[in-house]
């Protein structure tokens, strides 16, 4: 046996401990990015939010350069996914050297994608789900409690905690998403009951017509695959390049607009193919993105309540929250874990319940919360994540990210799971109209490219 192959046995026995490692880097790096989507100034957390940043920040580091070092050598996977995720790192580091944008927040993002070959895919999952069930259920009972703000928008738009209505109804859809890949896309009673649940929750209290559509979508694309599986099969060949396609379609919707104004209802949608016309006419394409400020409608980017406001710096109170807070996580973790699933479906209910009950009777809308008090002329933001991308990252991290998302399309079409790829076609069209691409604290799904997604699915097929 040669001396590659004796590191290759050992790397192969200690591998469970270093994807420990991983989960628990994977987990920090998800709760911290999800707090920042809340409605309560991470700044004001001080030492409770600082604290696991830096551990985070020592395992993100520390991680790496195990990566480049060990698993790029001697990890058991195809070629081409080590050096996808070799050309990840570097043009990531790129990207911080010679990008104009501070949003170095893609370079993490690039960079988990990169570490996460060939981890295991059902716990990064099952950590998302938990944990972000977790945060939205306290924050969404905290909102309605009074003790935080549930930004409320015309008409009776809740955001129930989160930092706008779209960012909630957002988070729901990638949960559900998450939680589907996670029980392998089957299509029973309850999950139909959940979901639909779920999309009433968008539709009727956060009104969120993206996440209704999608949520809908997803829905329709399960009893398909139940029972008209040959209609994803039909289909494969326009899902395998949907990101290209959704991101060239938006661009003809743009150009349609500007070549025949008015044609188009005035909506929400024109509105943001006006705003990508004025992205692109104000700022252009550059190789590697620029520096654009954007100002949207986020309840939470307007800073009129944190967590020092309501507790008087009271520090006391804020003990109580971080307490309920661990302790819920603590709780929902045993009973995701230990319970049977009568008892997990049946919390589940109870808790929803609540949450559809309890904002129509609590709640108030007051103007001054809308748009954060802004005029409306002030605003200006790319929803659409393709653009986003393009003009705030640049065409080399734009590109890379349309490789992965086909990447994966082709990785799923290889192994005949019509189902991932269908879910990758919602997560596309969500893309379209909101900004969650490449964002941690909704976008698991991409983390997954090169994990064992794929592997631990085709034996399932």
């Amino acid at each position: 046996m040669s001396k590659f192959q004796e590191y290759s046995v050992i790397y192969g026995k200690v591998k469970k401990y270093f994807d420990v490692i991983f989960l628990i880097l994977f987990g920090l790096k998800y709760i911290l990015q999800f707090l920042t989507t809340t409605a309560v100034w991470i700044s004001a957390l001080g030492a409770f939010y600082s604290c696991p940043y830096k551990i985070a920040d020592f395992l993100f580091i520390g991680y790496l350069v195990f990566h480049m070092m060990v698993t790029l050598v001697f990890e058991k996977v195809e070629l081409k996914d080590k050096v996808i995720s070799f050309v990840l790192i570097i043009v990531a580091f790129l990207y911080v050297a010679l990008s104009d944008s501070s949003d170095n927040e893609i370079f993490e993002y690039m960079i988990i994608i990169a570490i996460a070959l060939n981890k295991p895919s059902r716990m990064m999952l099952k950590l998302s789900i938990i944990e972000g069930t977790v945060i939205m259920v306290i924050f969404m009972l905290l909102s309605q409690a009074g003790v935080i703000e549930d930004y409320v928008m015309p008409v009776g738009r809740h955001a129930l905690g989160m930092i706008y209505c779209t960012d909630c109804g957002a988070h729901l859809l990638f949960l559900v998403l998450s939680y589907v890949i996670y029980k392998k896309y089957e299509c029973d009673k309850k999950m139909l009951v959940l979901l639909i649940f779920i999309m009433s929750i968008e539709c009727c209290i956060i009104n969120s017509k993206t996440a209704t559509i999608c949520s809908f979508l997803l829905i329709l694309g399960l009893l398909i695959g139940r029972y008209k599986k040959k209609i994803l099969i039909y289909l494969k060949y326009p899902m395998l390049f949907v990101f290209p396609l959704s991101f060239a379609l938006f661009i003809c919707m743009v150009y349609f607009n500007i070549k025949f104004p008015g044609v188009m209802p005035n909506n929400t949608f024109t509105a943001r193919l006006y705003l990508t016309e004025v992205g692109i006419r104000k700022y252009g394409i550059s190789l590697w993105g620029k520096l654009i400020y954007q100002n949207g409608n986020g309840g939470g980017s307007n800073g009129e309540v944190s967590i020092n406001e309501i507790t008087n710096d009271n520090n006391h109170l804020l003990l109580v929250l971080f307490a309920i807070l661990v302790l819920g996580f603590i709780i929902l973790t045993l009973i995701a874990i230990t319970a049977r699933n009568r008892i997990l479906t049946l919390t589940c209910f109870l808790t929803s319940l609540m949450l559809i009950i309890i904002p129509r009777v609590v709640a108030k809308f007051t103007l001054d919360t809308y748009n954060g008090g802004k005029e409306f002329s002030s605003y200006f933001y790319l929803d659409n994540s393709f653009i986003n991308v393009l003009l705030r990252q640049g065409i080399v991290v734009f590109l890379i990210m349309m490789v992965i998302g086909t990447y994966m399309q082709y990785k799923a079409c290889c192994q005949e799971n019509y189902m991932m790829m269908y879910i990758m076609c919602i997560v596309a069209l969500e893309c379209m109209m909101e900004h969650h691409l490449m964002d941690l604290s909704y976008n698991v799904i991409f983390i997954l490219a090169l994990s064992d997604v794929y592997i631990v699915d085709s034996k399932n097929n």
